[in-house]
């Protein structure tokens, strides 16, 4: 174990060093309990808060991105039917320097679009629209978007292009 001095300066510590005890302390973020002590479970920079009792280990490396229950997600709608639109997964909001590890397409099923009934999905989304949604299943990959902060963010317009003649066509 690292002197209790060099923990308090915010020593660095590797995984599987001992960072205190819980006689102490509570255990952190990136630590780990284990026969009553404390152990660092990630390459980083050990935090002590002394008011709250906690300690904890900031990581210097970054970990990959799992999708989790509860994460906000950003993605382009793929496919539209009936019962639910398909998502490409593009990124974790607060998380968007790091490659996901887990991600597959996601579905918003039509029960998950918003709090009120949705008659036609289509009217609701179109291909390439991109939306904001929350992670409700990760093994099946179920998003919603029936919150306030939720559901297109950009969508996409049917593009009218000009011919020679002036006239326009969709």
């Amino acid at each position: 174990m690292k002197s209790e001095e060099d923990l308090e300066k915010g020593g660095f510590v590797l995984p599987g060093e001992l960072v205190g005890t819980t006689e102490e302390f509570k255990p952190g973020d990136g630590t780990a309990v284990i026969g009553g002590d404390i152990y660092s479970t990630v390459t980083g920079n050990v935090f002590i808060d002394r008011k709250a009792r906690v300690v904890s280990v900031k990581p210097n490396t970054l970990t990959p991105n799992i999708l989790k229950v509860g994460d906000i997600v950003y993605g382009r709608i793929t496919d539209v039917r009936e019962s639910g639109a398909m998502v490409e997964i593009a990124g974790i909001e607060g998380k968007e320097n790091r490659e996901i590890v887990n991600v597959r397409p996601g579905d918003i099923h039509v029960s998950n679009v918003r709090d009120s009934y949705v008659k036609r999905l289509a009217d609701e989304f179109r291909p390439s629209d991109i939306v904001r949604a929350r992670v409700v299943d990760v093994e099946r990959m179920r998003l919603t978007t029936a919150e306030d902060s939720l559901g297109v963010v950009k969508l996409l317009l049917k593009l009218q292009r000009r011919t020679r003649a002036g006239r326009e066509k969709a």
